[in-house]
């Protein structure tokens, strides 16, 4: 998902303005002893994919010695972890004083002021599928070091900075727990199988031939594949993509046929069991609905009477599981027609698999009651994009408005320190932190406390279009009526000549008689324009600007010598 950054108004700087970016390195691993000291040392697979950590433990710890004479070095606790090489984009915090491999770049960030490690490792983690779209290496992707410190990062206030990373946090743990979840049911119904239906209980079971219990058939695929004679909306194809890790029951989703390709693929009815023999071999389950299959499946037509689909299918994954753990250290090979055919499927009585389909309905009805609607797989979705608004600004919006005085007051703080850093800030908006309450209402006191509604509107308006620039911008009330595109002042010169005849009284514009030459004619005469005070003016860095007092300084300087004379008349 895009992120908007310019509708947040934050400044935005590259990575390498924020902080310093370090490599790691592996002590040598001829060196045991490397291995035996109390420093963390991690690699990317101490970075968990799932979430931003806070990182205090590893599987190894070195010494110091391993440290000075290899290419690791230890960074301290509130370091930024971010893979840079393999599993590109994950994200991570250091908790404690740590070393890392060269999987890993660290990022030391200059200021307190200026940003929070978790909101950092939080935003790069966002920009993840970026990261990976710059990824470099034949043989092991990987960004290289400058290539991050140039990516851009979005700098909201501090206490904004912790309230998304607190927003992005309870995502991340209801998604954690929703996980677990899923794993735990997913490792209950094995466990339920194997208590009613172990080898030593399956024993006195009669068995009989896959061939003898269904019609095995195998999916099949239109040619020439692409072909839009056959592939097209119409009717859904099961694909091995559209199978989920614990199966059970599957619909098809990711692709399908038209009416003429159907005819020419296989055909299966919703309640018959399907298993994958490549991509995924041995991976079954049943169908929701009719559709045809990718020839990657096999189909279990017309299943004998004597077998429910729900045992048929645990019987099917236990095999899996088997198969799996007798090819370990070799690859598990993609299953032929005939092989399966000859599979030997032990037949318990219909009144204990009865009871196991009651437990695993029972078991499935309370880890959907639990979260109807959000799979592990929509929950990341779900984050994702929660990311993209958070970085937006989009999640903060009312919070930020409640907050005002705080984030001013930090804003002033991170830009100093930015500019300490030697920080090059880009502001997609006129918004900076001495600007932050102009932009945000319209005050309500002093010379504006008796302006109607209608004026106040006018008057930020008027902000908007002329203000926000060291220099003077006049406007006229014919250049405004155009300007507003609310009624009643679009297109009506006069009321707005009114309101600003209200305003100059105040002194909140400035009436000044400017020389305009006529459309119709051509002959210059004398009309009234505005413009807004000036303000005290100190140049930025690197501007060649001079100061400047602005009006308030004049009128305040104007009082004091009308004060003076007072003083001197009397």
């Amino acid at each position: 998902m895009t992120v908007n950054w310019l509708d947040a108004g934050w400044p935005i700087v590259r990575i390498r303005d924020i902080g310093r970016l370090h490599g790691g390195g592996t002590p040598s691993r001829k060196r045991p002893e490397y291995f035996q000291g109390i420093i963390p040392w991690i690699t990317g697979q101490d970075i968990p994919e799932t979430h931003v950590a806070e990182i205090s433990t590893a599987r190894d710890y070195v010494t110091e010695e391993a440290v000075q004479e290899s290419a690791t070095r230890v960074v301290p606790a509130g370091a930024v972890l971010v893979t840079t090489r393999v599993s590109v984009g994950k994200t991570a915090v250091a908790g404690c004083d740590i070393c890392f491999s060269q999987d890993v770049t660290a990022i030391l960030i200059h200021s307190p002021a200026i940003a929070l490690p978790a909101y950092v490792a939080h935003f790069l983690r966002s920009r993840k599928e970026a990261l990976l779209q710059k990824n470099q290496g034949s043989t092991i992707s990987g960004i290289t070091r400058d290539s991050l410190a140039l990516e851009q990062i979005p700098l909201p206030p501090l206490s904004e900075q912790q309230r998304i990373v607190e927003i992005l946090r309870e995502a991340e743990e209801i998604r954690r727990l929703r996980v677990e979840a899923e794993d735990k049911t997913s490792q209950l119904i094995p466990a339920v199988f194997h208590a009613l239906f172990s080898p030593g209980k399956m024993a006195p079971f009669r068995t009989a031939k896959v061939s003898t219990l269904c019609d095995l058939v195998r999916g099949s695929s239109p040619r020439p594949q692409g072909d839009p004679l056959f592939y097209g909306p119409g009717v859904p194809r099961l694909m091995v993509q559209d199978l989920t890790r614990d199966g059970w029951f599957v619909a098809a989703q990711t692709d399908s046929l038209t009416e003429l390709g159907a005819t020419k693929s296989r055909s299966m009815k919703a309640g018959e069991v399907v298993m994958a023999v490549s991509g995924a071999p041995g991976l079954a389950a049943i169908l929701r609905t009719d559709c045809c299959v990718h020839d990657g499946f096999v189909g279990f037509r017309d299943l004998d009477s004597r077998l429910r689909p729900i045992f048929f299918v645990a019987w099917l994954q236990q095999q899996r599981m088997r198969s799996e753990r007798e090819a370990v250290g070799a690859v598990f090979r993609n299953l032929a027609t005939p092989q399966i055919r000859e599979w030997r499927v032990p037949v318990p009585p219909l009144g204990l698999q009865e009871r196991f389909e009651s437990v695993v309905s029972s078991i499935r009805e309370l880890d959907s009651s639990s979260a109807p609607i959000l799979t592990s797989k929509l929950h990341a979705q779900l984050i994702s994009s929660l990311s993209a608004h958070a970085f937006s600004a989009q999640l903060t919006a009312d919070w930020r408005q409640a907050n005002l005085d705080r984030l001013t007051i930090e804003a002033r703080e991170r830009d100093a320190a930015l500019k300490e850093a030697g920080a090059a800030l880009f502001r997609p908006h006129r918004l900076i932190a001495e600007e932050v309450e102009e932009l945000l209402e319209v005050r309500a006191d002093g010379i504006y406390a008796e302006l109607n509604r209608e004026q106040r509107y006018l008057f930020q308006q008027i902000s908007g279009m002329a203000g926000g620039v060291p220099y003077v911008r006049y406007f006229s009330a014919q250049q405004l009526s155009d300007y507003l595109k609310e009624e009643p002042l679009h297109r009506n010169p006069q009321a707005i000549e009114a309101h600003l005849a209200v305003f100059a009284a105040r002194g909140i514009v400035i009436l000044v008689s400017r020389e305009q030459q006529t459309e119709d004619t051509g002959e210059f005469v004398y009309g009234n324009t505005y413009r807004l005070p000036l303000k005290d003016y100190e140049p930025h860095q690197g501007e060649d600007r001079e100061p400047r007092f602005g009006d308030n300084y004049r009128l305040n300087e104007l009082g004091r010598l009308a004060n003076r004379l007072r003083r001197n008349l009397t």
